[in-house]
């Protein structure tokens, strides 16, 4: 059976400490692309010209990541809920989230009440 919360929250099967630790290594990632990508184009604008302090830069991300701080909280966070309204896959009307694309041929949507990660307010507006 499917699982909502894959869709809504991938990590959630992840402790919490492992969840940041690899949302640090993704941004990590992210930066040292933006860097390598700077120092191309900036290469290009500059006629193929590597400015020095570039060089340097393009050693690693051109900015450091700031401490990660974790969240106090873990559950009920989220908040920015959009909801889809349609049918769930016994085609009862439903009020949640889609559990995949509609590309790949998926319009079913899922009730939310097992994600951890939407707020109770949330959850009873969806419910009504």
């Amino acid at each position: 059976a499917r699982v909502l919360q894959d869709q809504v929250a991938p990590l959630h099967r992840m402790p919490y400490d492992e969840q940041v630790h690899f949302k640090a290594l993704c941004l990590k990632g992210s930066l040292k692309n933006l860097t390598k990508r700077l120092l191309t184009e900036v290469t290009k604008e500059c006629g193929g010209v590597k400015l020095p302090w570039l060089k340097e830069v393009g050693k690693g991300p051109a900015v450091e990541l700031d401490t990660f701080h974790p969240s106090p909280v873990q559950e009920g966070y989220r908040n920015k809920n959009e909801f889809t309204i349609g049918y769930d896959h016994e085609k009862k009307p439903c009020v949640g989230f889609r559990f995949g694309r509609y590309s790949d041929g998926d319009v079913s949507i899922g009730c939310a009440d097992g994600c951890k990660n939407i707020p109770e307010v949330a959850l009873l507006a969806a419910r009504t």
